[in-house]
């Protein structure tokens, strides 16, 4: 999931878990499609990527795709501090790891 520039650091992610058949989808938000970086790049991934400028959908649907992550699943995300406070929030829990 990616808000904004925090698509850069996610680019990287998208095109290693596409190289190693991973099963993966990316929601990238951002105020308007125009101010959105990198779309040319993100749709040579077709569907497994939703675009989601705020002024065409609103706010992030964050429950409804984090919804759809089933157990195990990894959830990724940058951008802007609310952004990543609201991710936290939803993703499903983790298993606590020790430490050494």
């Amino acid at each position: 999931m990616a808000g904004g520039i925090g698509i850069t650091p996610i680019l990287p992610m998208v095109a290693a878990a596409e190289a190693a058949g991973a099963e993966w989808s990316l929601l990238y938000g951002g105020r308007t499609r125009a101010s959105m970086a990198f779309l040319d790049r993100l749709s040579v991934y077709g569907q497994k990527v939703r675009v989601a400028p705020k002024d065409e959908t609103g706010l992030l649907d964050l429950d409804g795709y984090l919804g759809t992550a089933g157990d195990g699943a990894l959830v990724y995300c940058c951008g802007p501090g609310p952004l990543l406070d609201a991710v936290e929030a939803r993703a499903p829990p983790t298993p606590s790891v020790s430490g050494p």
